[in-house]
């Protein structure tokens, strides 16, 4: 993608979710988790932290809801972020498998948050690290 491509493609995006929501971001996801189009490059360069996934729940392929969850916790791991879509067609499965993969994962002690919470909790452990040494 070419850089002017590149930029509007972000800045555009950038100024819908503005007036949706009345909030900018500096997080993006990559579509496709591609990495060398020049979106990311843009991105990185417009100071976007590039955030992607730990574990893929493939719902975009429509399986199953039990290959969807077993999907979903196969490289589950704390800290880690689960791919799933709320668009691009129909999402009934993912939907109805969110119940066990939500209670299955507070079964296991997990807990939900935001991409900015689990970036200040690794710049937490970070710093915590770094003061240890």
């Amino acid at each position: 993608m070419s850089p002017q491509a590149a930029a509007y493609e972000i800045d555009r995006t950038e100024d819908i979710i503005f007036k949706t929501t009345g909030l900018k971001t500096n997080l993006f996801r990559p579509p496709g988790g591609v990495m060398h189009n020049g979106v990311v490059d843009y991105a990185r360069n417009s100071k976007y932290a590039i955030i992607l996934w730990s574990s893929d729940s493939v719902d975009y392929s429509r399986p199953d809801v039990p290959k969807l969850i077993d999907n979903v916790f196969r490289e589950a791991k704390p800290g880690g972020i689960v791919l799933m879509h709320d668009g691009g067609g129909n999402r009934s499965r993912t939907v109805q498998a969110l119940p066990e993969i939500i209670a299955n994962f507070r079964n296991q002690g997990y807990r939900f948050v935001t991409i900015p919470e689990l970036l200040q909790i690794q710049d937490k452990n970070q710093k915590f690290i770094v003061n240890k040494k």
